[in-house]
């Protein structure tokens, strides 16, 4: 009869067959035909996949996931003009996920702003933590002068990605800055971040 008859019979098979009949027709869980097929213990071919399948799935929610979270923190450092237009800025700081960080920024002017003596800006902002890690973000920001050497700068930054484990990170806030001047082309800040994360 062959093998076929034996794959026709479990296809066909009644599911209020006794267990022992149930063994005498699978027989071998794998055996091969004589047209070189192989022919499985059905429910073994069907539910196998299945379990599979369920198993990775249900898998995916926990190795993706993301956590959106607070993001804050404070910084103190100095700025230098390179330019008359262009500064470089440079601090450290405590930031929530990151920890001590180091801080070094870009900054170019790009107009006046609305207040009598400030002016709009634009920032590149690149944060260490700790263990090498880094954060990407980028600011606009407006500046007005609240004395003859001293500013407060606010602003609203956009995270841009990352390296290790801030690889695919994003988020917003905004960041508040007090600057003072100590020279005709550089000074020093004290800033407080606040805003969220996704990574």
């Amino acid at each position: 009869m062959g093998l076929h008859w034996i794959c026709d019979e479990i296809a066909g098979m009644d599911q209020n067959a006794s267990l022992a009949q149930s063994r005498r027709l699978l027989g071998p869980p794998v055996g091969i035909d004589y047209d070189g097929g192989v022919c499985i213990g059905m429910k073994k071919l069907v539910l196998i996949p299945i379990v599979l399948a369920v198993m990775v799935l249900a898998g995916f929610p926990v190795v993706f996931a993301s956590h959106s979270t607070p993001f804050n923190g404070s910084f103190s450092g100095s700025f230098t003009m390179t330019t008359q237009t262009t500064a470089t800025i440079t601090g450290t700081g405590q930031l929530e996920h990151l920890g001590t960080t180091t801080f070094v920024a870009s900054a170019t002017v790009t107009g006046p702003a609305s207040c009598q003596g400030g002016f709009t800006a634009t920032e590149q902002d690149t944060f260490t933590a700790a263990n090498g890690d880094k954060l990407f973000s980028s600011s606009n920001d407006i500046a007005c002068p609240t004395s003859a050497t001293t500013f407060h700068f606010t602003g609203s930054w956009t995270i841009t990605g990352g390296t290790g484990r801030f690889e695919h990170s994003s988020g917003t806030g905004s960041v508040d800055v007090t600057g003072v001047e100590t020279s005709a082309t550089s000074g020093t800040f004290t800033s407080t971040v606040t805003g969220t994360i996704t990574y």
